[in-house]
């Protein structure tokens, strides 16, 4: 056997290795961050699935449709990236550049991202937003990444939070972020989320 062939070999079963690690510690945040619920029972975050909230016209996410939030088939198939809002206790969605602000300031502190993540067409899909909705929001002067990520119109999301985990990520970070959620939006009942452009 020839040496390369060996390490080859290897560095592909150590990647098959990694991805169901990876694809493991999604599936585990998905299904903790599916789980939170405000007192009452309503939804603390909304899950952005492959296919979105919105796809071919269905139903919006905010409505409380089990579209998106879902179990499916092949979960653990799924990539290792994790694409969300927050709802606050009011029901209201959370700006996700607010979720991310904190993320970076909790201790241990959390690397998320907010916006469309250079993907707006398969964002607003997802996200279930109409073309007068993406105008409407340009005409009032956003832009993708900035903090006035909340409509002025109708409170809907003008992007999520991401999460991605990898090879170097653990089962604690994956607590950690939850962990970080349900303390910051759910448990605690002194944050309500701001109006919109404040």
């Amino acid at each position: 056997i020839m040496p390369s062939l060996v390490g080859s070999e290897m560095c592909i079963r150590d990647r098959a290795v990694v991805a169901r690690h990876a694809r493991a510690l999604g599936a585990e945040l998905r299904a903790r961050l599916r789980a939170l619920t405000h007192h009452g029972g309503a939804r603390a975050v909304v899950l952005y699935e492959e296919g979105g909230v919105g796809a071919a016209g269905g139903p919006r996410a905010q409505d409380g449709s089990a579209s998106a939030d879902a179990p499916r088939d092949g979960e653990r198939a799924r990539a290792p990236t994790v694409a969300f809002n927050v709802l606050g206790a009011d029901g209201k969605y959370i700006s996700a550049a607010e979720v991310v602000r904190l993320a970076a300031g909790a201790r241990p502190p959390l690397q998320l991202r907010a916006g469309c993540f250079c993907a707006p067409g398969a964002c607003q899909r997802a996200l279930g937003l109409s073309d007068a909705a993406i105008l409407a929001a340009l005409a009032a002067g956003h832009v993708c990444g900035d903090d006035h990520d909340i409509s002025p119109t109708d409170g809907a999301p003008l992007g999520a939070v991401r999460a991605s985990v990898g090879s170097w990520s653990t089962w604690e970070d994956v607590e950690a972020l939850v962990t970080f959620v349900h303390a910051t939006f759910v448990a605690c009942l002194l944050y309500t989320s701001p109006s919109p452009r404040d």
